[in-house]
């Protein structure tokens, strides 16, 4: 739901990558600026935080670099923009995926299926009769 909300709210970035080819914040900075973050309170999240990424990114006031394993929605409701490197994003697509698959829910999940055929099976029969 937190990234649901911050997609609606225009404060979820899909990027490419974190890697950086310094530990310079100056290089950060630039990149900061380029995408409108400075002055925010920003979160990065990837798989594996690069150790210059890292370096860069310390000196950096209401900045968070953090692997997907470490977030948590505390968190990412206290910032005001998240950064998702796109292999964090399918990676946690394909752990909600996951969630709502396991056989608990997978039980209701087909029967709510099952009665929305029942129901537009019914309604297709009802115009079938008026026609």
């Amino acid at each position: 739901m937190t990234l649901a909300a911050k997609y609606r709210e225009g404060n979820l970035l899909i990027v490419d990558n974190l890697d950086m080819n310094s530990g310079k914040t100056k290089d950060l900075m630039i990149i900061l600026k380029r995408h409108d973050l400075v002055d925010k309170r920003v979160m990065f999240v990837d798989e594996e935080i690069q150790e210059n990424f890292s370096l860069a990114s310390r000196n950096i006031a209401d900045f968070d670099a953090r692997k997907r394993s470490h977030m948590s929605v505390y968190e990412m409701l206290r910032k005001d923009k998240l950064v998702l490197s796109q292999d964090c994003f399918i990676s946690l697509q394909k752990q909600l995926l996951a969630q709502y698959q396991y056989s608990g829910k997978r039980s209701s999940i087909k029967k709510y299926m099952s009665d929305l055929s029942e129901a537009q099976a019914r309604i297709a029969k009802l115009q079938q009769h008026q026609q």
